[in-house]
C-alpha cells in the first residue's frame, strides 16, 4: 500500500550553501552527478561563489536557486528587524544572481531561515510574487528539513543525515511534492562553519547506491524546481 501511495510523490533534493566554500561546491556537484541531488541554492557574496556559477554552468539538470545571505555565519552579526537594509540586500543579490548566470533564479530561499522571521516574511513573500518564483516554507512544495546533522547548536548527531533515516524519511511522505533540505560539501581550509564534517556524510549518503535504490523501489519521482509538476 505504501509503495502504491508513493508513486504520487514528487521530491526536490535540494543543496543550501553552494558558492559557500570551495568544498561545498564539490559536494554538490557530486552529489548531482553521482547523487540524487537536483537542486542547489547559490550564495552570491562569498568567496567561493564564481566557482558555484561554474558548477552550474556545467549542470544544466541542475535548478539553481538564490540563498539571500546577510548574516554569513554570525547570524546575530546584523538588525534583522532593519527591513529597508534587508530588502535593498535581497534587490542587491537578486541582480547580482542574474549578472552571474544571465538569467533569473529557480527558487528562493535564505541562510538561516531569516526569511521566516516575522518582520521579514511579508518582504520576502512580495518580492517572490513579483518575481514568480517559489518561495522555501510559502510555496506549493512542502518543506523539508529534517535532514541535517546538528540538531543542538555545535552538537554532531550524524544519525540524522544517514542512509536509514534519510529512507525513512522518504518512505513516511504522503502523496504531494516536497523540498527535502540537505547541506553537503568536502571540508576545505575555506569552509568557516560549524556544520562541517556533517556535510561529508552528507554526500555519502546521497551518493549512496541504495538510496538510488530505494527511490526506485518506493518509486518516488525526483524532480528539480523547473520540472516539478506545477
Amino acid at each position: 500500500e505504501k509503495l502504491e501511495m508513493a508513486r504520487n510523490v514528487f521530491v526536490i533534493i535540494n543543496a543550501d550553501d553552494l558558492g559557500h566554500a570551495s568544498g561545498i561546491n564539490q559536494g554538490i556537484e557530486t552529489c548531482h552527478r553521482t547523487g540524487i541531488l537536483t537542486s542547489a541554492s547559490l550564495m552570491v557574496n562569498r568567496p567561493a561563489t564564481q566557482e558555484g556559477v561554474g558548477v552550474a554552468q556545467r549542470n544544466p539538470d541542475l535548478s539553481i536557486g538564490l540563498h539571500v545571505n546577510v548574516t554569513n555565519e554570525a547570524p546575530d552579526a546584523v538588525d534583522l528587524e532593519d527591513v529597508a537594509w534587508v530588502e535593498s540586500e535581497l534587490k542587491t543579490q537578486y541582480a547580482a544572481f542574474h549578472d552571474l548566470l544571465g538569467r533569473a533564479p529557480t527558487h528562493l530561499d535564505s541562510h538561516h531561515h531569516i526569511h521566516r522571521n516575522s518582520p521579514l516574511t511579508d518582504l520576502f513573500r512580495r518580492f517572490a510574487a513579483a518575481q514568480q518564483l517559489p518561495l522555501r516554507h510559502y510555496s506549493p512544495l512542502q518543506y523539508e528539513g529534517g535532514f541535517y546533522g546538528q540538531w543542538e547548536h555545535g552538537v554532531t548527531d550524524l544519525s540524522h543525515v544517514r542512509g536509514p533515516y534519510l529512507c525513512e524519511l522518504l518512505a513516511g511522505l504522503p502523496p504531494g511534492r516536497y523540498e527535502v533540505a540537505c547541506h553537503p560539501g568536502f571540508v576545505t581550509p575555506d569552509l568557516q562553519s560549524l556544520y562541517s564534517g556533517e556535510r561529508e556524510e552528507e554526500v555519502r549518503t546521497l551518493t549512496s547506491g541504495t538510496m538510488k535504490e530505494f527511490l526506485l523501489k518506493l518509486g518516488i519521482q525526483l524532480c528539480n524546481f523547473q520540472t516539478f509538476p506545477r
